[in-house]
């Protein structure tokens, strides 16, 4: 993730989150710092990769969005770059 993402109030955004060598781990995606409900299970409990898919629906202004993989305790194992929504470039 990382960069500048430029939409209209109220378009869709689709997320795909894929994870590789997280077994266990649970992916959190973060809007504004506000943790986003995903459509699909976020564990990875039987295999060492996961995807994560959801589609949020972003109001007017500037936003933010970030990734969050976590151990089952709640530890951070990685962050990614935020993605900024509607900031000028």
């Amino acid at each position: 993730m990382g960069g500048t993402l430029h939409i209209a109030a109220g378009s869709p955004v689709h997320v795909k989150i894929s994870t590789v060598a997280c077994t266990g781990s649970v992916v959190y995606l973060l809007l504004d710092e506000q943790e986003v409900p995903v459509e699909r299970p976020n564990r990875a409990d039987s295999s060492s990769s996961a995807i994560v898919e959801t589609t949020l629906t972003i109001g007017r202004g500037r936003h933010w969005l970030r990734v969050e993989v976590r151990e089952p305790d709640g530890t951070l194992m990685l962050m990614s770059s935020p993605l900024y929504v509607n900031f000028p470039d």
